[in-house]
């Protein structure tokens, strides 16, 4: 048998996506003689990748694999790293036509940037094991805004379904610009940029400006 030197990162990034289903989760899978991308200075190699319960434990050549094990054989298939999802809603919508379970848009709320989407979030949305099967594994999440330009503060989340899938939840703030941040700043691309510059400004003086409740330019007290 012979093993490849990968780093723990590497290791941990590298996910097949036949790996990602429930069952696969469950039980040891040898995923047999598949070109696998490593992710690292090694590149694309030719190598076997045990799984065991939802975990790659080994990449090798000729690996032994314990008793029982499902194997799957992939010549001329490939494993890569798992894709992350630049921009998603995912976990937000359950019906998109049904508002009690709609929570991807914030139309009415008097406070903006400091809505945290991950507090909206369904790790268990049936959204959640299509978009894992299509081998995206993490997602930068956010709600859009009509209101105003701001949809709040979104959030990274991996797409395993636990409960504890967020991984950052306050990680950027989402804001409309172009044409769709144009109409919610009142009809024209240059109101937007204005709000994104006061917003910036109410920031950045929010020890001065905020004596009372309403003294921002553009976000509330609470934002």
């Amino acid at each position: 048998m012979k093993t490849f030197s990968l780093t723990s990162s590497s290791l941990a990034s590298l996910f097949a996506v036949l790996s990602l289903t429930a069952t696969a989760q469950a039980q040891t899978i040898l995923m047999d003689d598949a070109t696998v991308v490593t992710n690292d200075s090694q590149g694309q190699i030719t190598a076997d990748v045990l799984i065991i319960d939802g975990a790659i434990t080994a990449i090798g050549t000729e690996l032994a694999p314990p008793v029982g094990t499902a194997v799957e054989t992939l010549s001329g298939q490939w494993i890569t790293p798992g894709l992350f999802h630049p921009f998603s809603r995912v976990g937000l919508v359950d019906i998109s036509l049904e508002a009690r379970t709609n929570d991807s848009n914030v139309k009415e709320s008097p406070t903006s940037v400091s809505d945290k989407a991950s507090e909206s979030f369904n790790p268990k949305a049936a959204a959640i094991d299509i978009t894992r099967v299509e081998g995206i594994t993490h997602a930068a999440i956010a709600t859009g805004a009509d209101k105003t330009i701001f949809g709040g503060l979104g959030f990274i989340a991996n797409m395993s379904g636990d409960f504890n899938s967020v991984e950052k939840d306050a990680a950027f703030v989402y804001a409309h610009l172009g044409e769709s941040g144009a109409q919610s700043a009142g009809g024209t691309r240059a109101a937007s940029f204005s709000q994104l510059r006061a917003a910036l400004d109410d920031a950045r003086y929010y020890n001065i400006r905020f004596d009372g409740p309403d003294d921002g330019d553009t976000l509330s007290r609470r934002d």
